[in-house]
């Protein structure tokens, strides 16, 4: 039973992979068509439509990253005010003691 739900698990990923696989060979073959100066206007349209399906996907792919990044940032910038208050702190108590 369970190597039944593990190759049907697994289903879904080769055809993401094949699809993945077919879509780098016609990406390929119309960026030959292109360099070649004989790609049609569908052809065309089709490279266009590639393109953003690859720019949809690598987005989404760097969304945790691009939040992660986000998230230190801001406790980048936290970190900086507070040094900076403690900053202010020390050069008043110095101040304070002369």
């Amino acid at each position: 039973m369970k190597l039944c739900s593990t190759l049907q698990a697994t289903e879904p990923q080769k055809n993401v992979t094949m699809k993945s696989t077919n879509r780098q060979h016609r990406l390929e073959a119309l960026r030959l068509r292109e360099a070649e100066g004989t790609l049609t206007e569908q052809e065309h349209a089709e490279l266009l439509a590639i393109f953003a399906e690859l720019d949809a996907e690598e987005a989404e792919a760097l969304k945790p990253a691009k939040e992660k990044s986000q998230q230190l940032q801001a406790e980048k910038e936290a970190l900086e005010a507070t040094v900076s208050q403690l900053q202010d702190l020390v050069t008043e108590h110095k101040q304070e003691n002369f």
